[in-house]
């Protein structure tokens, strides 16, 4: 019972990677975009920013947060871009509401 109980403590803050020079010179404007997939059974979340250490962590952060179910990710680097897109669900999800505050959180979580 206690080792449950000790997975299911909350993750500790992540921190804050550096950005390249490159990055700081041509930054990119982080973006979220979450929409329910063509059957509505799940939910695409699209994540695009600068890569930076620790990006993945704040962004499974903000997701253990919410208790959001991940059922599959493809993780794309381009260079000093990062597109990130989850197929996802969860409780939380059908309330607009609560939509808007995890874009929000998820857009936090992005910015250095």
């Amino acid at each position: 019972m206690t080792e449950l109980l000790k997975s299911q403590a909350a993750l500790p803050p992540p921190t804050k990677g550096r950005l390249s020079r490159m990055s700081r010179t041509f930054p990119i404007t982080p973006t979220v975009d979450l929409r329910p997939d063509e059957r509505g059974q799940y939910y695409l979340l699209s994540v695009s920013a600068n890569d930076r250490n620790g990006l993945l962590y704040s962004i499974a952060n903000v997701l253990a947060k919410y208790r959001i179910n991940l059922h599959t990710a493809k993780i794309m680097t381009l260079g000093e871009r990062v597109e990130d897109v989850f197929l996802v669900d969860g409780p939380v999800l059908n309330n607009a509401r609560s939509q808007i505050q995890l874009e929000t959180d998820l857009l936090e979580a992005l910015h250095v």
